[in-house]
């Protein structure tokens, strides 16, 4: 989340003040108790992954007829006329079912992640999706979008919240159908989709309420937990297998080198890779913002073998740290697939604390040292993409230094990328719209609609 793109610890409050900033109502339920472990879903559930049908009003506009189809490029911004909608990976590269080398240029869809488990919308987990903003997505020549998923609701189960109370992560019981329901519509739109378990949080027996255990995913935890990322990726990957169109990302932003108090030894890519035991984890909510209780996490190899032996050929993206910024280590330490359908996800943003316009701002945190490990990993053979990436957007702005920098970059390079975020917002930065009817924001959002209809005929853009 676009909150986390800071190399500074107080960055991640700033998502604490856009969960209130987006809230329109807040409704208190309390549920009863159910729990999760590696093995599955211990607790019954009111959806199931296996068959998600279309529910109440909160997936018709997913559901509607496609209004627009998805324009065919130069540069393959869309497969070609007879290609099946997919994507692999072949060598650094990305290519459709006919065998064309594919460009994702996409945009971030917000809101997923925090709108259930806040209770604020129980008919509309994704209120943030409007009928309109399928026709603005083909008006900029987006070609692809991310999707970010909070494992508690994809659970539907109650959760415990940092001031201690009890939470319905899913008060709609239509998170997993409206998920489907955007997917399907995504598809009939010729669009690409990323699944992104963005927020994730481990049980704390320890803090239970009335026998709930598991704690509520209202923030970016510093890694993914074994107790619910792993048997998350089992079955959203066995639920989206047969979707060709579909990437997965493993977990959004791990920033373990930096809090959550994990071990000093191996260190912070080991442990990224194979897990390791963390010392905290964080609320997003109330007074207790980080609550210091041991707990094991997933390593990105235990989340691509949970994809793979569920027999899923999806691409899937593994992260870096530091927020998915730093990626120096990343092919010293990235998970194994044995199907070579791995990626590089990086989130690029505005050096921090930096000037805006300067020099120094135009470039990514970690540098020109980023753009080489970026390069480097394309130089081995795998794809880079850049899950998240985003500029200044406050009215009157003029241009975006950071954007008009990045992107062209990119492109010579070979990489996709996709800004943050396609939902309007009152934030100064990072945000691409100004309504749903698709009116870029100054500076950031008119940069990259303009690149974005560039690229989709044109080689070379600005």
């Amino acid at each position: 989340m676009f909150g986390n793109k800071f190399l500074f610890n107080a960055a991640l409050f700033v998502q604490v003040a856009l969960l209130a900033a987006c809230s329109t109502e807040e409704a208190a339920k309390t549920a009863s108790s159910s729990s999760v472990s590696s093995a599955g879903v211990s607790a019954s559930r009111s959806s199931s992954t296996s068959s998600a049908s279309s529910s109440t009003s909160s997936s018709s506009s997913a559901n509607s007829s496609a209004s627009s189809s998805s324009s065919s490029s130069s540069v393959s911004s869309s497969p070609s006329s007879g290609s099946a909608l997919s994507i692999h990976v072949d060598g650094k590269l990305l290519k459709d079912g006919a065998g064309n080398v594919i460009q994702l240029r996409g945009v971030n869809l917000m809101g997923f992640e925090y709108t259930a488990i806040s209770g604020w919308s129980p008919a509309n987990p994704y209120p943030q999706l409007p009928e309109t903003s399928w026709g603005a997505m083909h008006t900029w020549k987006v070609n692809a979008i991310r999707i970010p998923i909070n494992s508690a609701s994809w659970f539907n189960i109650s959760c415990v919240d940092g001031t201690g109370a009890i939470r319905d992560a899913d008060p709609g019981n239509n998170y997993q159908s409206t998920l489907r329901a955007v997917v399907d519509r995504a598809t009939q739109e010729g669009l690409y989709v990323i699944l992104d378990l963005h927020w994730s949080a481990p049980n704390d027996a320890a803090r239970a309420v009335n026998g709930v255990s598991a704690m509520c995913a209202i923030d970016q935890n510093p890694v993914a937990d074994a107790d619910y990322a792993l048997p998350f990726w089992t079955e959203l990957a066995t639920a989206y297998k047969n979707y060709p169109n579909v990437l997965f990302e493993l977990f959004n932003e791990p920033y373990l080198n930096s809090w959550g108090n994990a071990p000093a030894s191996p260190g912070p890519w080991p442990e990224l890779l194979l897990g390791t035991t963390m010392g905290s984890y964080q609320t997003g909510y109330g007074g207790n913002y980080e609550i210091a209780h041991p707990w094991r996490s997933a390593g990105m190899q235990e989340m691509l073998t949970a994809v793979r032996n569920t027999g899923a050929t999806n691409v899937v993206l593994a992260s870096g740290l530091q927020w998915t910024q730093q990626l120096d280590q990343w092919l010293t330490y990235k998970p194994a697939d044995p199907l070579n359908q791995l990626a590089a996800a990086w989130h690029a943003y505005p050096t921090f604390g930096t000037t805006w316009g300067s020099d120094a701002y135009k470039l990514p945190n970690f540098g020109e040292g980023a753009y080489t490990a970026a390069q480097n990993i394309l130089n081995s053979g795998i794809p880079v993409i850049v899950t998240e990436f985003g500029d200044r957007n406050t009215d009157g702005t003029v241009g975006s230094p950071f954007a008009s920098s990045l992107l062209p970059r990119l492109d010579i390079m070979g990489a996709s990328y996709f800004g943050w975020t396609f939902t309007p917002s009152g934030e100064s930065d990072n945000i691409l719209l100004k309504d749903y009817n698709g009116t870029p924001t100054d500076g950031f959002g008119v940069y990259v609609k303009q690149h974005y209809i560039c690229r989709s005929t044109t080689a070379t853009c600005q």
